[in-house]
């Protein structure tokens, strides 16, 4: 197909876009994504074992195979250009956050990569070694320009700058690339050797000198290597109007002339007006930036393209190790392999729900924010009134005989707070406040010696054990639990007109304590939605953590994955450590 069809084409594309919001990326295409990834995992970690189980360890390798390449999944969004094109404002656009600094490009000839994390951070990888080193972001110019790293004499591979924005949760690495055509020739070089690296080029020009030398000859190389090239001209917003049709066609020729590009999409975009318009959360600064439809098409290359025909090789590979003769378990997988692979949509179907995406969400501003996912707020609450109280009480028991003889005559704390007890308290504590506790359940238990063979044992044994109900520990933190149930209640019942209220993360126990005590349903249903999303969250991390570890690449795991197993459970059934509202 010529050039002038294929330039056609992509600017059919644009308009196509234009018709609907533009500014909402379809990020659920991308969970989607993932979720299949995460049922492929699940079923091939079923194969394995019954590999495993077969002994057919040579079959169970090459499951575990499969798993690894699932788990090391990536995709890498390169940016290029020449210094000062505006490269670094944007990713920060895209990123939907102003953090990484466009103060200090990188201009010496270090790789700078940006991926997910809840924290912030910078990892420094070195040259031909396994160590890294950790630096704070504020410091990454001191790694990554000529000023701090001349000539990049730290040796530094990568600079990874990790950082909460969610579009980089589900994979994506934005990779910064040393500016092309510098005046230090190895950044020119050391962006040329990445390029087999790269998923997708966005190679980011400006209006006010387009496509120049370098950027050309770059392109060219990565035409060579057939990777996919989105062609970004930024400072829209510095370009006249009556002048921007002219600069695009005469980019549009150099691309099909000089760089003989005959596959291409130009995307016109204001990297400034972008980033700020997300900041600020205004729909129509950020379509009339122009960012919203590339970002749209990229996505649209994801699913039709990248993800599909990485799904369609792993179903193949799958499938015919299901049809490994010597282990029959395999064959009852077939169908769910299948089914599976149905819900990959095609290039209609994507097109089809897509739209409808858009047209649902008319006049939102495409800046997802992380999700802030923490314990149950009244289990916290409930954990720290019971190590206050744990704390004063340990003391008085071992000085106070009074506190001793109260304390037996309850039996003591019950099972669980015996143990919180035992975990503050000393040795010496113990001994000094636990003696009359025990004779006193020795001699009411000498006492049933005394009692003829009719004696209700099951009954008197009842009465003597420790319980919840004479527990004086259980007693505090049941009205600890009741004074914040109805505390915020009564709290968001004043504020519920004010936007700015947090709905916070609340276990199932407590979320239906809470529901009880409010007669209206908008704090219900803002805690229920709430709940929804955290729990699919943290199901999500859950997933990754458990394909990462099977495939043996736990070097990938977030601090959020890794503490996805306690907090999932936690919010399931509580803190272990508090209890009451029924608790036996």
């Amino acid at each position: 197909m010529n050039s002038e069809k294929k330039t056609s084409d992509a600017e059919d594309h644009t308009e196509a876009a234009r018709e609907v919001d533009p500014s909402v990326a379809p990020q659920g295409w991308l969970r989607d994504y993932e979720t299949i990834k995460f049922e492929l995992a699940g079923l091939i970690r079923e194969a394995s074992s019954a590999a495993w189980l077969a002994k057919q360890e040579a079959l169970q390798r090459n499951f575990q195979e499969l798993l690894k390449r699932l788990a090391e999944d990536r995709f890498y969004l390169t940016f290029a250009g020449q210094f000062s094109r505006g490269k670094t404002t944007l990713m920060n656009a895209m990123l939907g956050m102003d953090r990484l600094p466009t103060g200090a490009l990188p201009v010496t000839s270090v790789i700078t990569a940006v991926s997910y994390n809840t924290r912030e951070r910078v990892i420094m990888r070195f040259e031909n070694s396994n160590l890294s080193r950790e630096v704070p972001l504020s410091e990454l110019s001191e790694w990554v320009t000529e000023r701090g790293n001349s000539g990049n004499q730290r040796k530094i591979e990568m600079a990874e700058v990790q950082i909460p924005a969610e579009i980089l949760r589900r994979g994506a690495f934005f990779v910064d690339t040393p500016g092309l055509g510098s005046a230090v020739i190895e950044n020119t070089e050391t962006t040329n050797r990445f390029l087999p690296h790269i998923d997708a080029l966005v190679l980011v020009t400006s209006f006010d000198a387009p496509l120049s030398h370098e950027e050309i000859s770059f392109l060219r190389r990565a035409q060579g290597l057939h990777r996919k090239v989105f062609v970004v001209i930024n400072k829209l917003d510095v370009c006249p109007p009556r002048q921007r049709d002219e600069a695009l066609a005469f980019i549009r020729a150099r691309l099909a002339g000089e760089a003989s590009l005959d596959e291409f999409s130009l995307f016109p975009v204001s990297a400034s007006e972008a980033l700020a318009a997300k900041l600020e959360g205004n729909p129509v600064r950020l379509e009339r930036s122009g960012l919203p439809i590339f970002e749209r098409s990229l996505v649209s290359y994801l699913i039709t393209d990248k993800f599909r025909d990485f799904l369609r090789s792993t179903f193949d590979r799958i499938a015919s190790l299901l049809s490994f003769p010597g282990v029959p378990d395999l064959r009852k997988l077939e169908d769910r392999l299948e089914e599976i692979r149905s819900k990959v949509p095609d290039e209609r179907q994507y097109e089809t729900h897509m739209r409808e995406d858009q047209i649902a969400t008319t006049g939102q501003v495409s800046t997802p924010q992380a999700l802030k996912i923490s314990r149950c707020f009244v289990c916290e609450r409930m954990a720290d009134e019971t190590f206050k109280f744990m704390s004063r009480f340990q003391y008085e028991l071992s000085h106070s005989r009074e506190k001793q003889l109260l304390h037996a005559s309850r039996s003591g704390f019950c099972a669980l707070h015996s143990r919180e007890y035992a975990r503050l308290a000393s040795p010496q504590g113990i001994a000094s406040g636990y003696p009359n506790t025990l004779l006193s359940v020795a001699e009411r238990l000498r006492g049933l010696l005394s009692t003829d063979g009719s004696h209700d044992w099951k009954r008197d044994l009842e009465r003597l054990m420790p319980s919840r109900e004479k527990c004086q520990a259980c007693t505090v933190v049941a009205e600890c639990e009741r004074s914040v149930v109805e505390r915020f209640v009564r709290e968001y019942q004043e504020t519920e007109q004010k936007s700015d209220f947090e709905v916070p993360c609340v276990c199932l126990r407590h979320l239906e304590a809470i529901l009880e005590a409010t007669a209206g349903p908008d704090l219900a249903k803002s805690l229920i939605s709430h709940s929804v999303a955290v729990l699919q969250r943290i199901a999500e991390n859950l997933e990754r953590y458990a394909l990462r570890h099977g495939g043996l690449h736990m070097e990938l795991v977030t601090k959020e994955e890794l503490e996805a197993p306690e907090k999932g459970l936690g919010l399931l059934v509580g803190q272990p450590n508090v209890r009451p509202l029924g608790y036996f």
